[in-house]
């Protein structure tokens, strides 16, 4: 009776190892499928989850600049500040009057400036005295010139008229957004080229785009600044050359592990 009670048990556990065995054996047929070799030989790959290849991407985009910004400005003195004033008014009147004739709207002008300071007399040193001996005036404009060909006959018109400060000749484009969107795609294009190459080099592979931040100022340097005596302009010669807008990217692509 002992031995074959004995048996009963000996069997039994047979029975129940094989059962679990077995439903090892099919939880694990999905995963194997899943991990395995795919049909034809063809590499597959699973996204690694929190893992992700952060590289920088730059892109750039040229084009002809379409508009100007320049600033103009009369400086006048008088031994009073009222007549200093007066005489600037008059130039400054002029110079209004010769936009105007350009067809230069008057969105484009804007006062960048207007000061009334002494004059204080030298010393033979060439040292400031305490004496005021007259009054200077500066009155500044800034004109935006949206016709390029224009922008040299408007720079000598408004020298003959009176402007004896001229500064800084801005060169834009004024709708910069083509040629921005053709420096983004560039941009994230060499970022995926950094990205698959340290994926190669790492033996992993760089899934799909999750993240891109922009960073960064697009605005190029301005030219440097430019100034005329009055006498010394007849005809101004300007090239505007090129302007090149800059993107730079932060894209994060997920990693894929190669199967």
């Amino acid at each position: 009776m002992q031995a074959m009670s004995k048996a009963m048990m000996v069997a039994k556990l047979g029975a129940i190892l094989g059962t679990v065995l077995g439903l090892w054996a099919l939880s694990s047929v999905p995963a194997l499928a899943q991990n395995g070799p795919p049909q034809g030989g063809r590499a597959r790959s699973r996204v690694l989850p929190g893992q992700a290849i952060v590289v920088v991407g730059e892109g750039e985009a040229s084009a002809q600049p379409d508009t100007a910004e320049v600033h103009v400005g009369v400086v006048t003195s008088a031994a009073s500040a009222a007549e200093a004033l007066q005489v600037n008014n008059a130039a400054v009147e002029r110079l209004f009057k010769a936009l105007e004739a350009r067809q230069i709207a008057k969105k484009d002008l804007q006062t960048s400036n207007f000061g009334v300071s002494p004059e204080y007399e030298h010393g033979p040193q060439g040292q400031q005295l305490a004496k005021i001996v007259g009054y200077q005036v500066q009155n500044q404009l800034s004109v935006k010139i949206r016709q390029l060909p224009a922008l040299g006959p408007i720079l000598d018109e408004l020298v003959r008229e009176g402007a004896n400060q001229v500064h800084g000749i801005h060169f834009s484009v004024a709708d910069p957004s083509r040629i921005l969107d053709s420096a983004r795609e560039k941009a994230i294009a060499d970022a995926r080229r950094k990205a698959d190459v340290y994926a190669h080099a790492a033996g992993i592979k760089a899934g799909r785009v999750v993240r891109i931040d922009e960073e960064g100022d697009h605005a190029t340097p301005r030219p440097p600044m430019m100034a005329f005596a009055r006498s010394a302009v007849a005809s101004v010669p300007v090239a505007s050359g090129e302007r090149t807008f800059h993107v730079r990217v932060v894209v994060t692509f997920a990693i894929e592990e190669i199967l």
